[in-house]
This record gives C-alpha cells, structure tokens and sequence, in this order.
C-alpha cells in the first residue's frame, strides 16, 4: 500500500463516533477519532521479514519530513501534506528506536477541513450548552481557563475552536505560543517555541504587545 494511499484511508474512517478498535496489521495500527476529525498512525518496523514494509513506510514518512532515517535516533517534528478529497492535513511524527526495531507514531491533523471551526461543530447537540459556556469563559476580558486531558483527547482542537472567534474579530489581539504550533489561525500571531525561543521569552515579547487573548500551549 502506498503511503498516501494508507494515510487517505486512514483520513476515510473518520466517521466513527469514538475511539476505533485498533486495527494491526503488519506493523502498522490506526487509531481514529471521530470528534476531533484525527487519525493516529502507529508503525512498529523490526527484524521480521514482514516488517521490511512497516520499515520502508516509517522511512519514506521521515524523508518526507526531512528527518534522518537513522533507526537508532529519535526524531520528532511535522510537515504538512494535501490528500486529493480529504484537505490538508498536519503531520505531527514522533519516532523512538526499540530494542529490535523502531516505532513511528503519526497524528494527522485537519487543517482546513470544513465543518469543523466552531465549538459548536466539536460537541454533540446534547452538549451545545457546554459548547456556550466555554466559549463564553473563553471570550472574557480576564481570567483564564484552563483545558487539560490525555493525549489525543481534543486539547488543541478545543482550544482552536475556542479562540478562532476572537482572533477573526478585526479590533482584538490574539497570540499563541506553542510546542509546536497545532492549528494556524486566521488573524492570530502564532509562534512555535524552539531551542533558541523557549515559552518564557516568547510570552514576555508577546506580553509587550499588549495581546488582548493568548493561547499558551503548555504549563
């Protein structure tokens, strides 16, 4: 199976209302979930003869990435692609050695899918009065609310959903600082921390700016 191939059908089961049942084969698992609109690609390459694939796969995603092959070395990084019908998608890899092989997790996140900008579009009808809520605590003029949870369970998503709004009204300043950044935001001033640009600095030049909202990606 070609790469865009397995990442296209990986974008196609999205239709599940929650957390699909793993499916594995020949090294590779998908994991979806359905009301985030992601899909996690897990490929485990080692010795094994029908691993050679899984390994080829994990290869191919790290060239694409610009990441060194190298099964022995950690990488963790993104890139963005474009899958024909499906949009474009951020590609967010984390790849660790084993001790008989090498594993590659890849979450896909959508970018400019439709449907999907609104908290209201995220929650389910039953839960429309907590979508008002937080996007109500969100659009205050002070405090802070705080979004937490595993990985995968709809942090950044959420937190996209709800500061989208704000950033799209002309006369408010919107700021995030992320590592790295998840979603790109219309009319928000984004920066993704590094090894030379880490959250304190980052926050302290935004926080000269007089920002009106900052998104702050961890704590």
């Amino acid at each position: 199976m070609h790469t865009e191939q397995l990442l296209d059908n990986a974008t196609a089961t999205t239709g599940l209302d929650e957390f699909g049942e793993p499916s594995f084969r020949d090294g590779l698992e998908v994991l979806v979930d359905a009301l985030n609109n992601e899909a996690q690609l897990n490929a485990i390459g080692g010795p094994a003869a029908e691993a050679l694939i899984t390994d080829s796969l994990i290869n191919r995603l790290k060239v694409a990435g610009g990441f060194d092959i190298d099964p022995t070395k950690p990488c963790d990084g993104r890139y963005d692609i474009i899958i024909p019908g499906s949009g474009r998608y951020d590609l967010r890899l984390a790849g660790m050695p084993l001790s008989n092989g090498q594993m590659l997790v890849v979450r896909m996140l959508p970018q400019l899918r439709k449907g999907k900008k609104t908290l209201k579009d995220l929650f389910p009808p039953r839960y429309s009065d907590l979508a008002e809520r937080i996007q109500h605590m969100g659009s205050q003029p002070e405090g802070m609310l705080l979004v937490v949870g595993s990985t995968g369970s709809g942090k950044s998503t959420t937190l996209a959903a709800t500061i989208r709004p704000l950033a799209e009204d002309p006369v408010t300043k919107v700021v995030t600082v992320e590592d790295p950044v998840e979603y790109l935001i219309r009319g928000a001033q984004q920066v993704g921390v590094t090894s030379r640009l880490g959250f304190n600095d980052a926050l302290r030049g935004f926080l000269r700016s007089d920002p009106d909202a900052i998104l702050l990606g961890e704590i």
